[in-house]
C-alpha cells in the first residue's frame, strides 16, 4: 500500500504562482509513488485568520509591513465599487476555482485543531510548502508550522520560504520552536537557510521552487497546445507599481512591432493598468497563463513565477525590481538568486534609464 503523503499548501488565495506550486508540490510527490491529500485548512482557518489580523493590528506602526497588504485591501474595496474591476476579477476567480476543483486533492473538514491533528495520524509524513508560508503573518497563523501535527508524525518543509532576509525578533523562539519539530528541513532561499541555522543550528537544503521539479515538457502536457492569444505578442505580468516599468515595456513593443498582452493586477487592484496593454483575457486560470507565457515572443515580469516559466519555456526575459531595494519588506533577493542561478543576470533591468536589450 502506498504511502500517505498530507501537504501543508495553500490552495484558497487566486494567485498564479500560489495554486502552480502547490500543484507541483502534489504532482511531483504523486509521480514518485505517494498518495497526497492537500491537508484542509477550512476547519480552522476562522482561528488563523483571527491569529493574522492580530498580528497584523500589531504592525499598524511598521509602514513597510502595512504598504505590502495595500494590494489587497484595494482588491476588496475595487471589487465592491468598480463594476469592470469586479467583472474581470469574477473571470479569473472562475477559472481558479475550475481547476482547483479538477485538479487538487483535498482533504475532509475537520470540527477543531485537535480533529485536525486526529486526523494527520493518517499520514506518513506530512509536508509544508513552498512559497512564503513562514512570513511573521504566517507564522502568527500557526498553521503552516504544522504545530498541530502529532510529535510522532514525520515532518517535512519543501523550499519553504520566510519571504525575508531575517526573521523578527519577537518571534524568534517560536521559530525556534517548531522548526525544531520538523524532522527534514529545506528552504528555496540561501537567506532561509541562513535563519534556520542561526536559530536551530541545524543545516537546511536550499533547493529549488516546486514548479521546476516539472520538466519543460510535463508542463506543456498540461496545458492546452491552442495559443489563447493570435499573433506575436509582448506578455506583461507586473505585480508592483511602478509606471516607469509599464512606459519601458511599451517601449520594448515599439521595437518589437508587436502587441501587449497582460495579466493584469497580480497581486491586487493597479489603477490604469489597462490602458498601456492592447490586450487584457479575463478568463485565465493557472494553465491558461502558463499558456500565454509559452506562446509570447518575449516576457516581462517583476514575478518571481513569471520568470520561473518564463525560463521553462525558454522565453526572452525582461525582469523589473518589485521593491526598493531599502524596502524592509523586499522580496527582491528571490527573483535575483533565481536569475542568477541560470546566469541570467543581465535580465534585470537595474535602471530605467539603462535598456538592456536581449537578443
Amino acid at each position: 500500500m502506498a504511502k500517505k503523503i498530507g501537504l501543508a499548501i495553500v490552495t484558497y488565495t487566486i494567485n498564479y504562482g500560489t495554486y502552480l506550486q502547490a500543484f507541483a508540490t502534489q504532482y511531483a510527490i504523486r509521480k514518485l509513488g505517494y498518495d497526497t491529500e492537500i491537508i484542509n485548512i477550512n476547519s480552522v482557518i476562522s482561528d488563523v485568520s483571527k491569529a493574522r489580523k492580530k498580528y497584523f493590528i500589531g504592525q499598524l506602526l511598521n509602514f513597510a509591513e502595512v504598504r505590502s497588504y495595500f494590494g489587497t485591501i484595494g482588491s476588496i474595496i475595487q471589487k465592491k465599487i468598480n463594476p469592470s474591476y469586479k467583472k474581470y476579477y469574477g473571470s479569473r476567480e472562475k477559472a481558479f476555482a475550475k481547476f482547483h476543483d479538477e485538479h487538487f486533492i483535498i482533504g475532509p473538514v475537520c470540527n477543531s485543531w485537535e480533529g485536525l491533528s486526529d486526523h494527520c495520524k493518517d499520514f506518513d509524513s506530512v509536508v509544508v510548502g513552498s512559497d512564503q508560508l513562514w512570513r511573521p503573518a504566517n507564522i502568527a497563523g500557526n498553521f503552516y508550522t504544522l504545530n498541530f501535527v502529532p510529535n510522532d508524525i514525520n515532518k517535512i518543509s519543501y523550499a519553504t520560504s520566510f519571504g525575508l532576509k531575517e526573521i523578527r525578533n519577537n518571534q524568534k523562539e517560536i521559530a525556534r520552536a517548531f522548526l525544531s519539530r520538523i524532522q527534514y528541513l529545506s528552504c528555496r532561499e540561501e537567506s532561509g537557510a541562513e535563519i534556520i541555522k542561526n536559530l536551530t543550528n541545524r543545516q537546511a537544503k536550499v533547493v529549488c521552487d516546486p514548479t521546476m521539479l516539472l520538466s519543460k515538457e510535463d508542463w506543456d502536457s498540461l496545458i492546452s497546445q491552442k495559443q489563447i492569444i493570435d499573433g506575436d505578442y509582448i506578455l506583461v505580468y507586473l505585480v508592483g507599481e511602478n509606471k516607469e516599468h509599464r512606459e519601458y515595456i511599451k517601449n520594448i513593443a515599439a521595437d518589437e512591432s508587436c502587441k501587449i498582452v497582460g495579466v493584469l493586477h497580480g497581486a491586487g487592484y493597479i489603477k490604469g493598468d489597462e490602458k498601456y496593454v492592447d490586450e487584457y483575457p479575463a478568463e485565465v486560470g493557472p494553465f491558461e497563463f502558463l499558456n500565454l507565457i509559452k506562446y509570447a515572443k518575449k516576457v516581462c515580469t517583476d514575478s518571481f513565477h513569471g520568470c520561473v516559466f518564463s525560463i521553462i519555456f525558454e522565453k526572452q526575459l525582461y525582469v523589473f525590481k518589485r521593491f526598493s531595494d531599502a524596502n524592509k519588506m523586499s522580496t527582491n533577493s528571490r527573483v535575483t538568486n533565481l536569475l542568477d542561478r541560470f546566469g541570467l543576470g543581465d535580465r534585470l533591468i537595474e535602471e530605467y534609464e539603462k535598456k538592456i536589450l536581449v537578443k
